[in-house]
């Protein structure tokens, strides 16, 4: 899953986007707000890294609010809430 997801967009070594991807394992739904204190960056640069991820297809937001919106990664979330035993489709 993390190399197909590196694979949809061209990454800079470090940046927040790129290191988002590290996080969504462990959190596959993520507000503005905690990805700029998991990855100790400004909100502007949190922003700009959901902006990319949902560009590539990766986050998708849940909410359709303009504030407080929640941002998933459906295809962690499908891995997660699988039926015990099923294969994943990863």
């Amino acid at each position: 899953m993390m190399e197909e997801w590196r694979g949809r967009r061209e990454f800079h070594a470090g940046c927040a986007s790129l290191r988002t991807l590290d996080l969504l394992i462990a959190y596959p739904v993520i507000t503005l707000k905690r990805l700029a204190g998991k990855l100790d960056v400004s909100r502007p640069h949190a922003l700009a890294a959901i902006n990319q991820l949902v560009g590539a297809g990766i986050l998708i937001e849940r909410t359709g609010y303009r504030r407080n919106r929640v941002f998933a990664a459906e295809a962690v979330r499908g891995v997660v809430n699988r039926s015990f035993g099923a294969a994943a489709d990863f």
